[in-house]
């Protein structure tokens, strides 16, 4: 029970988060075409490669010690320094060399002036995600929902506001990015604010010992997260060597109904660090609770595919014919977050032995599959095989995640019982992808029947936990 009271409470933001966003996509859709989208894609994936190669892994050392660190202040100092140091650098290239990455980014000069946009919202993202490590680690479920959520309200309005009264094109997305972010950024440093004003204001004193502790941590994750960012960004950067911002725009759609699914992951990922690390430091015989949740998610994600898989044809009602193409599409990205997900349940014997170097072996595995994939259906299939790739490398991050999580702490996963539960799931994918079966939805129904004789015993053991 008390599993389910910390997940409740850690993902009804991003539960809200989601449903916002199954709203909103239609919505936005009949503002902004598929290229401008494409374009906007484009911004948000250089964003997430500058973030990572400046935030230097800072949030994942600043939430290590945090607990053990009795100075809040003096952590976030340490980790705020270096960081500020390489956002200086970055942000000086970036806007000296602002036509060219417009060009990169939009194909022309004439959106140089977004560039700047691009810097503000590095800077706010930085910011923001150490502030929320901060909220995370003082287990302060209430608070985490409350920024996540006026985060996603706020991005829909300011879009759909910008898009009507100022412009229709792909900068109201962009614009509402940065909206968005800076306003979750004051509301994180307002929960705060003595450990902030703290941190950035006062006599300036340099802890080298603490940067070197928070660096010697926190440095490796970098190549980890950069890797990370090819993997995630193979398919754009694919498709827009061999295709155009339509299939981009069509292919960054079909991804944000897929997010509908990253209910689960990401209120899942938010307790899943501090509640599993106390599991582990209290009871590191009991691995019984991994294989029960690992079942359920299974469950749950294998639902809630096929469930949207069944109700397909009302998707495609709500968006304009322009994004027709959307259905070949969102149903092969639906297995990215149940894949995701599942791997940080078995990961899990990585981290408690601290063997941080194996992610980097988990993500040049997954790089090199997604982009040899990629490379050889993107040029044909456009955004669908784009998505195909992305599907193979989350099958081979999730089988890595697992041998080396079991490999470091063993856990007894019914493997067997999952690739078949898989399989069942993923045939009325590849139907709905691939063909125009008849007996789809009959099929849809009898395999969500199944799945659910296969983990009721797990299903109904969690509310124990």
């Amino acid at each position: 029970m008390k599993l389910i009271k910390s997940f409740a409470k850690f993902s009804i933001g991003v539960w809200i988060q989601a449903v916002l966003s199954l709203i909103s996509t239609p919505i936005m859709a009949w503002y902004i075409t598929p290229d401008d989208f494409g374009k906007a894609s484009m911004f948000i994936l250089a964003y997430k490669l500058v973030f990572n190669v400046i935030l230097l892994g800072a949030d994942q050392g600043f939430a290590r010690y945090y607990n053990e660190d009795p100075s809040p202040v003096k952590l976030l100092r340490a980790a705020l320094l270096p960081v500020i140091v390489m956002g200086g650098l970055v942000i000086a290239i970036l806007e000296l060399f602002r036509g060219q990455f417009s060009t990169l980014l939009f194909g022309n000069i004439d959106h140089s002036g977004l560039i700047h946009l691009l810097s503000v919202t590095i800077i706010t993202g930085v910011l923001l995600q150490l502030g929320v490590a901060m909220i995370r680690m003082q287990s302060n479920a209430l608070k985490y929902s409350v920024i996540q959520i006026s985060q996603a309200i706020l991005n829909f309005v300011f879009v759909i506001g910008y898009a009507k009264y100022v412009t229709r094109d792909f900068s109201a997305v962009i614009f509402g990015l940065v909206f968005s972010q800076v306003i979750g950024l004051i509301i994180t440093i307002f929960y705060n604010y003595k450990i902030w004003f703290s941190a950035l204001g006062g006599v300036l004193i340099i802890d080298k010992k603490k940067i070197r502790t928070i660096l010697i941590y926190s440095l490796p994750f970098v190549p980890t997260f950069l890797l990370d960012w090819v993997f995630q960004g193979a398919d754009r950067t694919f498709l827009r060597i061999y295709s155009d911002f339509t299939q981009i725009g069509l292919y960054a759609t079909a991804a944000k109904i897929a997010f509908s699914l990253n209910i689960i992951q990401s209120g899942f990922t938010a307790f899943w660090l501090p509640f599993s690390l106390e599991k582990y430091n209290n009871h590191p015989e009991d691995t019984k609770i991994y294989s029960t949740i690992f079942n359920v998610l299974v469950l749950v994600f294998g639902g809630l595919i096929l469930g949207l898989i069944l109700f397909q044809k009302v998707i495609l009602l709500l968006l304009p014919a322009t994004y027709d193409g959307i259905l070949t599409v969102f149903p092969i990205l639906l297995f990215i977050p149940m894949l995701y997900t599942l791997s940080e349940v078995t990961v899990v014997g990585v981290n408690y032995k601290a063997k941080t170097v194996q992610h980097l072996y988990v993500i040049i595995f997954s790089v090199i599959a997604n982009i040899i994939i990629a490379y050889l259906l993107t040029p044909v299939w456009g955004a669908k095989g784009a998505a195909m790739a992305m599907f193979v490398g989350y099958i081979v991050f999730f089988c890595c995640r697992t041998f080396f999580g079991i490999k470091n702490y063993y856990i007894h996963f019914d493997i067997k019982r999952f690739i078949f539960a898989f399989i069942l799931i993923l045939i009325p994918v590849i139907l709905t992808v691939f063909t125009n079966n008849n007996n789809l939805y009959l099929l849809s129904i009898i395999s969500i029947a199944v799945l659910l004789r296969m983990y009721i015993t797990d299903l109904k053991s969690i509310r124990t936990i």
